[in-house]
């Protein structure tokens, strides 16, 4: 059996304090066919900077500002990944993430999805989650455990 290639999908604009911390938990996956593509959407902070040491362990987009929906767009677009984990630049993954929502989700699964950890004020907790509802009426609707917590 193959092992899929996951593509982790990352829009960043004025991130310098947190890309590098989202991008290393990509690159950290315990899952190692992983693609790192993340879109500088016109930083005017070091982000870009900070992006281009990675050399070529990401592939790095550089475009005018044009929102974050235009950036994940772009990522979806240079994908070759089976699934798609898209990462909010201020966010980051846990090392076995992505390897274990595919252990555990069933192979013909549309979308795999887990609760997040939500750290305030030094501590951690987990997401509310409701599995009964329609996954993509939670997800427009801000239901689902923020956007990390899914792999498409």
């Amino acid at each position: 059996m193959s092992v899929p290639l996951i593509t982790i999908g990352i829009p960043c604009y004025n991130a310098g304090p947190s890309i590098c911390r989202a991008v290393e938990s990509a690159l950290q996956q315990s899952h190692r066919a992983v693609q790192v593509i993340v879109v500088d959407d016109g930083s005017s902070d070091d982000s870009l900077e900070q992006l281009l040491t990675y050399g070529d362990r990401i592939e790095l987009v550089s475009q005018i500002h044009l929102g974050g929906n235009r950036a994940r767009n772009e990522i979806l677009r240079r994908s070759r990944g089976e699934y798609i984990q898209y990462l909010d630049a201020d966010d980051y993954l846990e090392p076995a993430k992505v390897e274990s929502q595919l252990q555990e989700g069933p192979a013909e699964a549309d979308v795999l999805y887990s609760q997040v950890l939500v750290e305030e004020n030094g501590h951690r907790e987990p997401s509310a989650l409701d599995p009964r509802g329609d996954v993509y009426a939670q997800w427009i609707a801000w239901q689902l455990p923020q956007t990390g917590g899914c792999l498409w």
